[in-house]
């Protein structure tokens, strides 16, 4: 918050975490191949959450943490897609 002196330690826990968001959202915005797992690729709980809200907005998708802990990034958006279209 340029130029505002935060004022209490709340501000201060919530500017952090506005920045360590801020930090993690630029993370994903780095390409990555679709057939590459997303905690080989340096995904964690943090990102994990942020990108599970992401394709939840962008395709509609409810995946779960297993799923995008332990699979291609491709293999979860099939399986997602799939159980999706057969409920």
């Amino acid at each position: 918050m340029a130029g505002v002196r935060l004022k209490n330690e709340n501000e201060i826990k919530l500017d952090a975490l506005c920045r360590y968001i801020m930090l993690l959202e630029s993370m994903i915005k780095t390409t990555i191949s679709i057939d590459e797992n997303f905690l080989d690729v340096g995904g964690h709980s943090m990102i994990a959450i942020i990108l599970n809200e992401k394709i939840k907005n962008e395709f509609n998708l409810i995946i779960s943490m297993e799923k995008l802990y332990n699979s291609t990034l491709n293999e979860t958006l099939m399986d997602a897609e799939y159980i999706k279209n057969h409920k």
